[in-house]
């Protein structure tokens, strides 16, 4: 019986074997859902804001923050709309409340010209200050100058429609960092809507299904990095009583690339949000919880138990989250623990 020694170039490719698979096992093992060692660093912040009884925060639809800190509210009704959870013909307008990190009341941000909306839903603050809001029952998307001036409106005020100037009952813009809009145009017709920065029309992707590009009520708007533009296509709640709604993930000029689920394969997300690290948070009313995921991945990072609302908006560095609607209006949760890596 002999013995077989290797010889020293097959010794030499097993080490290259060896190294080979110890990389995939490492890059293996980072491509898992696994939570952070700061999972649930996230706290309530208690009484925030403050509460004034001549100032009730009724429904929060949407807010978003601004470059120096505040936090612009979007509220629908003061108390309570009285129509469900949408205005009625006899309740007020909405209006823009403003307050402090600290959740100090400010003032009240109004138009000075196109009016308040009729029913509150999306807002945004673009890099350059610039106020936007999507307004449900007139279907369309203003936008103003920081002193109220409007300086822009997408839509036929009053008018649905799935044209080119009309939207039906559209949720929610952005403003990517090139400048181009980019509209849900949710409820009515289940499109996503780009226009460039002087918000002449370029195309519109999308329709009623399950597909991929197809919608079930895009209800947030988000983009990551790298240009990728990301949809919480909410499903679920009343209009449709589905659970199984998604993360969809487009380029910029609509195509279809992935899209991502709970791992329980129930999902209602309301609003999606990137934060200066690449980290995608989304606000998931199906499972009472905000996920935070890479945004390149897809890859869960973390939960925020109990985060979860209308609407949402988080701070650049991620270390503040704000969920809008529900009984409480806005709650804010802060990171308490050492941040992610």
């Amino acid at each position: 019986m002999r013995n077989h020694q290797a010889s020293p170039g097959s010794a030499t490719r097993r080490r290259h074997w060896l190294f080979a698979l110890a990389v995939s096992t490492a890059m293996l093992a980072g491509s898992h859902t696994k939570l952070s060692s700061a999972a649930n660093s996230y706290r309530l912040v208690d009484a925030w804001p403050e509460v004034r009884p001549d100032l009730p925060m009724g429904f929060v639809s949407w807010a978003d923050l601004d470059s120096q800190g505040t936090l612009l509210v979007f509220r629908r009704c003061p108390i309570k709309c009285s129509d469900g959870t949408h205005p009625a013909g006899g309740d007020p307008p909405g209006n823009v409340l403003l307050f402090d990190r600290a959740g100090r009341y400010l003032r009240e941000w109004e138009p000075k010209s196109g009016g308040k909306a009729k029913e509150a839903h999306g807002l945004r603050v673009d890099r350059h200050g610039s106020i936007w809001t999507t307004d449900v029952q007139m279907h369309t998307v203003k936008k103003y100058a920081p002193d109220g001036t409007l300086l822009m409106t997408l839509g036929t005020s009053g008018v649905p429609g799935d044209g080119r100037d009309t939207f039906n009952k559209p949720t929610n813009v952005l403003v990517a960092a090139d400048d181009t809009i980019f509209v849900t145009d949710g409820y009515g017709n289940q499109r996503v809507v780009k226009f460039d920065r002087n918000g002449n029309f370029v195309k519109a992707w999308g329709r009623k299904g399950t597909g991929p590009g197809d919608f079930r009520i895009p209800h947030g708007i988000a983009q990551d990095r790298s240009g990728r533009i990301i949809v919480a296509d909410r499903c679920g709640l009343a209009e449709t009583r589905c659970t199984d709604g998604r993360i969809q993930v487009f380029d910029a000029n609509g195509a279809y690339l992935a899209d991502w689920t709970a791992p329980n394969h129930t999902l209602a997300p309301q609003a999606v949000a990137v934060d200066a690290d690449d980290h995608l948070y989304v606000d998931d009313t199906q499972n009472a919880k905000t996920w935070i995921l890479d945004a390149k991945r897809l890859t869960v990072l973390e939960t925020v138990e109990g985060a979860s609302g209308h609407g949402m908006t988080i701070s650049s560095s991620g270390d503040d989250i704000y969920v809008t609607g529900g009984s409480t209006g806005i709650r804010r949760y802060t990171r308490s623990a050492t941040p992610r890596h």
